[in-house]
């Protein structure tokens, strides 16, 4: 069973910190971890000199975006347990103690009071695999939602700029007409290059599906 209840109250540049010692149900003072491997092992040789045995710590780390994945999973290769604690509930929990002023260190203090309660969710190291395959899901997301973004601006501007070149193109993502428009990005520069480059373009960007006769 636990000796020391740890919450970590997580931010972007530094972790705040607050242990309870259950046997003299006593506080330590709020201390502050860099977000960097020297801050995170600096944080395990603070624990290391409470005690050695790394069951007698349960660190509570509150769920809020990505910040506290690092150090989590710094603190289970360590060896200590880990769990996530749902921001509702610690907000909740911070409420009903009558604290309703939010700071670093009432935060910090009520998390490591609320792993006293039960039913919070263990962390555990990840599958390698497992988890490159979840930052490229992430990324791909994000990409797509990037391209998205940027076609809805082309759509835009051609409708604006250059109206005719939808009657030609259908679909404005299409790997010849963007090559197009990189080519000759506006009315005057597709006049000036004459029908003959013009068409030449094309049937290298379509690979001879387009050319001399357009669709």
């Amino acid at each position: 069973m636990a000796k020391y209840h740890v919450g970590v109250d997580v931010s972007k540049h530094k972790h705040k910190v607050y242990i309870r010692n259950l046997p003299q149900d006593s506080y330590s003072g709020v201390f502050s971890i860099d977000v960097n491997r020297q801050g995170f092992e600096r944080f395990s040789t603070t624990l290391g000199k409470l005690s050695p045995n790394k069951e007698d710590f349960l660190i509570g780390i509150e769920a809020t975006g990505n910040y506290g994945i690092t150090l989590a999973y710094f603190l289970l290769a360590q060896g200590y347990k880990v769990v996530e604690i749902n921001p509702y509930r610690a907000n909740q929990f911070r409420k009903a103690q009558g604290k309703k002023a939010k700071s670093d260190r009432i935060d910090a203090r009520s998390l490591a009071t609320l792993l006293s309660l039960e039913n919070h969710k263990s962390l555990s190291l990840p599958d390698p695999v497992l988890d490159n395959l979840r930052e490229l899901t992430r990324f791909r997301a994000d990409m797509v939602k990037d391209r998205s973004a940027l076609m809805n601006q082309l759509h835009e501007t051609l409708s604006t700029l250059f109206p005719e070149f939808a009657t030609v193109f259908s679909q404005l993502n299409s790997t010849t007409s963007l090559a197009l428009l990189i080519s000759y990005p506006s009315p005057e520069y597709i006049s000036r290059a004459g029908e003959a480059k013009i068409a030449e373009s094309l049937r290298v960007a379509s690979r001879g599906r387009m050319g001399e006769t357009l669709p």
